[in-house]
This record gives structure tokens, sequence and C-alpha cells, in this order.
């Protein structure tokens, strides 16, 4: 009676294994990818139908693309990247703070058309109390539907970006956006011990 409780033990157990082998396989892990820079590090998780694309990402020197699965960035309708930019406040040229950096771009989207316009969005405060601002732009040709976060990191600003081809899809796919937003963490890789810097929702 003991052995047929034993087999029944194990033949129980390698059911177990067996239905969470087949759950893991029906819920795929998300694609996520930890960025490493000099000093630093970004981690960002694409949303479901989404990848990260590194090949696509070093051709347009981005940080980060995540596509739509099976679509190259020339064909996809929809895209999502990170960049960054430097911050040098005892620079006599360049950008000193964040603000510097959203006027520059701001002089640059309305200098590629007449009809380009400017949203300010959502500002985002983080955990460390440091600021995340959203700005949507329209009215580019080839990214007629932008949205584009600037994440202050002292030394350097973080910006991830989504464009889109219609209002339509822009609209649909904003909160995967938001999601991947939320995924976004900084690591100072000269700390001995990595927090992550957490998006309040």
């Amino acid at each position: 009676m003991r052995y047929l409780w034993k087999s029944f033990g194990f033949i129980g157990f390698i059911l177990l294994l067996t239905g969470c082998a087949l759950f893991q396989k029906n819920e795929p892990a998300p694609d996520s990818g930890i960025i490493y820079g000099p000093g630093f590090a970004l981690s960002l998780t694409a949303p479901e139908g989404w990848e990260l694309r590194e090949q696509e990402a070093q051709k347009r020197s981005l940080f980060a693309v995540i596509l739509p699965k099976g679509k190259s960035w020339d064909k996809a309708n929809r895209r999502m990247y990170a960049s960054i930019a430097g911050i040098d406040t005892a620079a006599d040229e360049g950008h000193h703070d964040i603000y510097d950096l959203m006027r520059r771009d701001s002089v640059y989207f309305s200098n590629i058309a007449e009809n380009v316009k400017i949203t300010t969005i959502d500002t985002i405060i983080r955990s460390n109390e440091r600021e995340v601002f959203l700005r949507k732009v329209t009215g580019i040709p080839k990214e007629p539907y932008k949205i584009t976060a600037y994440a202050n990191e002292e030394t350097m600003v973080v910006m991830v970006g989504f464009g889109a081809q219609t209002e339509k899809l822009f609209n649909q796919t904003l909160p995967q956006f938001y999601r991947v937003l939320s995924s976004y963490r900084f690591f100072d890789r000269s700390a001995k011990v990595i927090i992550p810097d957490e998006l309040n929702e």
C-alpha cells in the first residue's frame, strides 16, 4: 500500500510538472531587455504582440527599438524606440537641462513641416522625485502622430518614443506605450546596489 501511494504521488508530481510546462508554453514570457551604455543601463519590456529588435536599433543609433512582431522598421505602421541625450551643466553650449533638450526638439520638429503641432499631455513624478515629461507631436510626414517621454536622469535624458501613421492607430496603441513606459528602468552601473526606479501609476 505504501508503494502504491508513492507511485500515485510520483505520477501526480509528473502531471503537475507537465501542467506547469503547458501553462508556461501558452503564456509566453514578455520580451524584455537590458541595454547597456557607458556607466548606465536601461530596461524595457515590449507589450504583447511586439518585440525588441536589437539590429533595427543598431542601424538607427537608437538604444532600443520595439516593433510589432514580424514587422521591419520600414514596413511597420507604428513603432516604439528609446534614445538618450547627455546633459552638461558646465558647458557654454549644449543642453544644460531637460528643458533645453525639449526646446531643441520643439524647434527641430517645427522646422520639419509647417503644420507641426506640439502638445504637453502629461507629467509623471517618479518615486525618486524625478520627472517624466510627455509631449505629443502631430504633422511630421514620416510619423504623423508621435509621442515622446523625456525622463530626467541627472546627467542625461532618456527619451522613450512612439510613432504611428494614423490617429486611429495612435489611439489604439497608446495604452501599450504607457505599459512600455511603466516597464522602463534606469540603472546606475556604478552603484553597488541597484534599486529599480519605479514610475508612479
